[in-house]
């Protein structure tokens, strides 16, 4: 299985969205945001995010391999996803050549892989020989889970908007940004801690533009506009196989 609340060290997540800063009009663009709380910051900005609906998302992430209960290596695996509304996301997933495709709508996720992504991972509980043959081509569902980074990957703030403080600003590739910070427990539920930066723009609209988070489970990505609505959507379910009982 592809265990990713398992992920190891990975760097930062990098967002660009100039793309979208484009759209803002003269006036937006020479507002100061340095003045503001925190919080009107945080709202404003995941407000944007969240009705964007042509967001991608590359980026990559270090994680363990799941033999069952056992994890005997660690690999990167590249993303490249688009997203909708904040949340729901369709792309691919790429270890080293081992390919899948990542489906999140609603309370489901779907992940496709070919014979050597089943053959790395397997499938929790489930030994590779015992789930590859019926995963191969076909769609893996499971329920959606918040502590899961792979079910979270659409969201930057992560699973609240609350206790973010604001830090001095700082210049990113010539752009003034202010950092947002939020340290406290993990998504994962188990007590660990991290903290988790958002960058937004210092002028204009409060547009994210870079993330990084520093604990267990870091992780790096860039986020641009594709220029294409994303419209994630349930697979056929006649290519559906349940996650733990792939066996038909």
């Amino acid at each position: 299985m592809y265990r990713s609340r398992t992920a190891a060290a990975v760097t930062a997540v990098a967002l660009g969205w100039s793309a979208l800063t484009g759209c803002a009009g003269p006036s937006d663009a020479l507002k100061s945001n340095l003045d503001r709380d925190a919080g009107a910051l945080v709202r404003e900005s995941a407000g944007l995010f969240r009705g964007a609906d042509d967001i991608r998302i590359v980026g990559d992430q270090l994680v363990l391999s799941s033999k069952g209960v056992n994890y005997d290596s660690t690999k990167r695996v590249d993303y490249d996803l688009c997203v909708r509304g904040g949340r729901d996301y369709r792309g691919t997933f790429d270890v080293s050549g081992r390919t899948a495709e990542a489906i999140l709508v609603g309370d489901k996720s779907y992940l496709k892989g070919n014979a050597g992504f089943w053959e790395w991972g397997g499938t929790e509980g489930l030994s590779p020989a015992t789930t590859t043959r019926p995963l191969i081509d076909r769609y893996a569902t499971r329920a959606y889970d918040s502590t899961d980074p792979l079910h979270t990957l659409g969201s930057i703030f992560g699973p609240s908007l609350v206790g973010y403080r604001k830090d001095e600003p700082v210049t990113v590739d010539g752009r003034t940004l202010i950092p947002l910070v939020h340290t406290g427990e993990d998504e994962n539920g188990n007590g660990d801690v991290g903290t988790r930066t958002v960058y937004v723009q210092a002028y204009g609209k409060p547009y994210p533009v870079k993330v990084t988070t520093r604990g267990r489970r870091p992780q790096t990505a860039k986020l641009t506009t594709s220029g294409h609505p994303c419209a994630p959507v349930a697979p056929p379910a006649d290519t559906v196989v349940d996650w733990k009982r792939p066996r038909k």
